[in-house]
């Protein structure tokens, strides 16, 4: 690092240089403690998302399944419907022929 050698340079003693390096020690392994913080909690982020993501897939699923058994069960209902309807009216006929 350019700013590290010109205060090494600069230093006209051990503590000098100690004070000089040492700042600049401590921000590099801080930004590196920092790295790898935001790293872990992009993928702890990452693996969030992916479980999300997963999850609105199966409840999308899950969503589509109902409204396909839903649109069937209702089809079902509306031609018993029919049926119902149909049988009501021949038994009408068939009790006035009878009478």
């Amino acid at each position: 690092d350019r700013h590290v050698s010109s205060r090494l340079k600069a230093a006209r003693s051990l503590e000098d240089v100690v004070v000089a390096a040492a700042p600049r020690l401590e921000v590099q392994g801080d930004v590196t403690a920092d790295v790898a913080s935001l790293r872990a909690q992009l993928l702890s982020a990452q693996a969030a998302q992916a479980a999300a993501e997963n999850s609105s897939r199966s409840e999308v699923y899950r969503y589509e399944n109902t409204m396909g058994f839903f649109k069937h069960a209702r089809a079902e209902v509306d031609q018993l419907k029919k049926e119902v309807k149909r049988l009501r009216a021949l038994e009408v006929h068939n009790t006035k022929e009878l009478e």
